[in-house]
């Protein structure tokens, strides 16, 4: 969860604006967009 939270504040220090879901996906290594969602949900649900 660490590195989901660290890249989507370096993409919004870096842009101004939040990362796609397939951007974050890119970035930690996951090819399925349905698996960044289900992810970043339970990154939700656990604070």
């Amino acid at each position: 969860m660490v590195g989901k939270l660290g890249c989507i504040r370096e993409r919004i220090a870096e842009t101004g604006e939040g990362p796609s879901i397939r951007q974050i996906g890119q970035l930690v290594g996951l090819s399925s967009t349905s698996s960044v969602a289900y992810q970043l949900g339970g990154s939700k649900t656990a604070g």
